[in-house]
């Protein structure tokens, strides 16, 4: 079963969705994060602005931005990141924008709600 707990239940079918897409076509997306909370972002964020500030980012360490605790999708249920081979990357970009995701090219990792600020600010 792919870890996908802690999305918010009327977004875990779509991302369920794209998973069985890619297990269809024999791609196996691997789940990183689901919902996080206020501590679990402020030090994802205090490292990506270190990154930033030390003119590491983006770098093998610190690829991927992060927001700052409170303007996280992740914080309400309403984003997952995921990984894939490389080959596939923008393929899984595209499959998890087909089924409605905003996924940005910046951070592929990354699937969130559209607008989802209007939803929960």
């Amino acid at each position: 079963m792919i870890a996908l707990r802690g999305l918010h239940s009327q977004l875990r079918p779509y991302a369920e969705y794209a998973h069985a897409i890619a297990q269809h076509f024999g791609v196996t997306p691997r789940v990183a994060s689901v919902r996080r909370n206020w501590n679990e972002q402020q030090v994802l964020y205090e490292r990506y602005v270190r990154a930033v500030q030390q003119g590491r980012f983006p770098s093998p360490s610190q690829p991927y931005p992060a927001n700052a605790p409170g303007d996280s999708a992740h914080q309400f249920g309403l984003a997952w990141d995921s990984q894939v081979a490389p080959e596939y990357r923008q393929w899984w970009k595209d499959v998890r924008r087909w089924v409605g995701f905003t996924v940005y090219d910046h951070d592929a990792p990354h699937a969130e709600l559209p607008g989802w600020r209007a939803v929960v600010m």
